[in-house]
């Protein structure tokens, strides 16, 4: 029971606790469990986040990604563009990727899951996401391409 009040559906955290995660996963099971993980875990967020929301056929994800995105402090997301089977989607000021710093390889691992998992409860499709560049990498901003699953048409 909460007393009545109606609790949070999410809270902001410092940006070093995305780092954090990272880099204990990383040394207790190595980095493809990392990766593994934390896009597991950013999928089943983004699917709870997603059911959360009252959203209709007729929305506008572009706009509700930019919104919640930008609510929960993880950057400015943008979609680049759209075609029948997929996304390309641009994250300006990625705070995982800033987490993370110069690392020479694409590191949002939890924003990917995020995505994937979101998009599957307001498209009703699974989709596969990579990162194409990251901030990580030294570029001026992450993309991220989504596509249906094949074995999801």
């Amino acid at each position: 029971m909460d007393g009545g009040k109606q609790s949070p559906r999410f809270f902001v955290v410092p940006i070093g606790m995305l780092r954090n995660l990272h880099l204990e996963i990383n040394r207790v099971n190595g980095p493809e469990i990392e990766k593994e993980l934390l896009f597991r875990v950013g999928y089943l967020s983004g699917r709870a986040t997603a059911r959360s929301m009252e959203l209709t056929p007729d929305s506008d994800i572009a706009s509700v990604l930019y919104l919640q995105w930008a609510e929960m402090g993880l950057g400015m997301l943008s979609v680049a563009e759209q075609y029948p089977r997929g996304m390309v989607i641009e994250n300006r000021r990625s705070s995982e990727a800033i987490a993370m710093g110069q690392t020479g390889k694409p590191s949002c691992d939890f924003t990917r899951g995020y995505l994937a998992g979101a998009l599957s409860v307001y498209q009703k499709k699974e989709y596969n996401v990579i990162e194409k560049q990251c901030i990580s990498q030294g570029y001026s901003h992450c993309v991220y391409v989504l596509t249906v699953r094949k074995d999801m048409e």
